[in-house]
C-alpha cells in the first residue's frame, strides 16, 4: 500500500473519531484532497501530498507529532508539521506589522523544495477559491460584473493591496517553482483575482 493511501486511511480514521463528535468537517476533507491533488502534479514522490493529507490531520485532531512520524517516518511527519501557518493568508494578514510579514516571506524563501511544493499547492487552492468567490460576489445580473466590490475578501480581511501584496510575495518566494502549471495557475489566478 503507498503512504499516500495509508495517510489517507489514516486521516479517514481520524475523522471518523471526530465524527463521533460532530466536529467532523467535510468543506475541509475536500479541501484538502483537492490540495494534495495539486501537489501530486509537481511531484512523483507521493511522501508530499501524503503530507498534505497529513497536515489536515494535524490541524484538526489530537495527532500528534509522534504518531505521525511513527506511522509514516520522519520526513513525512516533518513534512505534515512545517510551516503551519506560517505562509497562510491568515498569518500574514491578520498581523499588520510588515516586520511581521517579512518575516514569514522570509522563513518561505528557507523552505525546502518539498515545502514550497505543499505551499503552492495550499496558495492555489486558496486563491483559486478567492477567484470564484469574488466572481460570484461582484457578478451583477442587470450591469455585469463590478470589480469594485471587496465583500468578496476572506472574511476579516479589509485591506485589497495588503492581499494582493501577499499573494505576489509568496508568488516570489514560490518562483523556484516556475516551470510548474501550478505555479503558472497560481500567478494567473493572482492577475485575475486583482485586476480593476
Amino acid at each position: 500500500m503507498t503512504v499516500l493511501k495509508r495517510a489517507v486511511l489514516f486521516s479517514d480514521d481520524r475523522d471518523a473519531e471526530r465524527s463521533k463528535s460532530n466536529v467532523i468537517d467535510i468543506a475541509e476533507g475536500v479541501k484538502t484532497a483537492c490540495i494534495a491533488e495539486i501537489a501530486a502534479t509537481m511531484t512523483s514522490d507521493l511522501e508530499i501530498p501524503a503530507a498534505v493529507v497529513l497536515r489536515n490531520v494535524i490541524k484538526n485532531t489530537p495527532t500528534t507529532f509522534d504518531e505521525i512520524e511513527t506511522m509514516f517516518g520522519k520526513r513525512v511527519a516533518v513534512l505534515a508539521a512545517s510551516n503551519i501557518g506560517d505562509c497562510s493568508t491568515e498569518a500574514l494578514i491578520m498581523e499588520t506589522s510588515k516586520n511581521r510579514e517579512d518575516a514569514a516571506i522570509s522563513a518561505a524563501r528557507s523552505m525546502s523544495l518539498d515545502e514550497k511544493i505543499i505551499i503552492l499547492a495550499e496558495k492555489l487552492h486558496e486563491i483559486s477559491s478567492l477567484h470564484k468567490s469574488r466572481l460570484k460576489i461582484c457578478a451583477d445580473d442587470i450591469d455585469g460584473i463590478d470589480f469594485t466590490r471587496v465583500d468578496w475578501l476572506p472574511q476579516g480581511h479589509k485591506d485589497k493591496q495588503a492581499l494582493e501584496r501577499h499573494y505576489r510575495a509568496v508568488a516570489v518566494c514560490l518562483a523556484e517553482l516556475s516551470g510548474h502549471v501550478a505555479y503558472q495557475k497560481y500567478c494567473r489566478y493572482i492577475d485575475a483575482v486583482f485586476a480593476g
